[in-house]
């Protein structure tokens, strides 16, 4: 794909004149880069260790079991990309990508200088080294799990947690009774009586079992279309304080 772009753009310079060809030639000029190697390989590395966390999260509950066990996985991978073995595995990767492609490769302990930008009065600012790994790479890696440290910090990880209980798939498989009676009173208690709290824990394991043997509830998928089974076979009335939880 890269190569493939490369002549794109050879062809587009050596075919059109004026500002079409002049624009071919900026972008060749970034394209055949370090520093746009350096940056694509690093997108790369973290979509792909974020991608099948994301997609999880845009099932939303349909897929919240494994929504819930990909966010230890994925920080795991991140924090270990930004070790100083991970910053070492990765450089070599884009070392062979430029001697492959033909692209000199920055010399890490020479001066950083801009792609595009003249030189000149550039040599007393950061070298390559504190460039492309603090800057860059610790950098944007460290934002990436700052994000999923607000998103999924202690109390929001616990609420999925809780939450991934009730959800419908493979028959209720994820079903916890203890982790259902938490979500109602610790996070919504003001939205049900003493009374209905009480009889919470009872009622859920008689809601699991019928709904367990009814056929209609087999292939459900997520939250809405449990709720939405649960009103048309009127058994919103019959387990109405389960029906609050979900």
């Amino acid at each position: 794909m890269y190569g493939a772009l490369r002549r794109v753009l050879r062809k587009i310079g050596d075919e059109y004149h004026g500002a079409e060809a002049q624009a071919a030639l900026s972008i060749q000029t970034i394209f055949r880069s370090f520093e746009f190697v350096f940056l694509a390989h690093l997108m790369q590395e973290i979509f792909g260790y974020t991608d099948e966390l994301c997609r999880a999260l845009q099932k939303q509950d349909e897929d919240i079991v494994h929504a819930i066990e990909l966010v230890p996985d994925t920080k795991y991978y991140l924090e270990a990309l930004r070790t100083n073995v991970g910053w070492d595995d990765f450089l070599t990767k884009i070392t062979s990508f430029c001697t492959k492609h033909k692209i000199k490769v920055v010399d890490m302990e020479g001066p950083y200088f801009p792609v595009g930008r003249p030189r000149r009065g550039l040599c007393n600012g950061p070298n390559n080294y504190h460039r492309f790994k603090i800057d860059m790479f610790v950098g944007v890696i460290n934002r990436q799990i700052s994000e999923m440290n607000g998103r999924f910090d202690e109390v929001n990880t616990e609420l999925l947690s809780c939450m991934e209980a009730f959800c419908p798939l493979h028959l209720f498989a994820a079903y916890d009774q203890e982790k259902l009676v938490t979500l109602a009173t610790k996070f919504y208690a003001s939205d049900f009586t003493r009374d209905e709290l009480a009889r919470l824990p009872w009622q859920l394991n008689m809601y699991v079992t019928n709904v367990r043997r009814d056929e209609r509830f087999q292939n459900l998928k997520n939250l809405c279309q449990l709720s939405v089974m649960l009103v048309e076979t009127n058994k919103h009335e019959q387990y109405h304080i389960c029906l609050q939880v979900s």
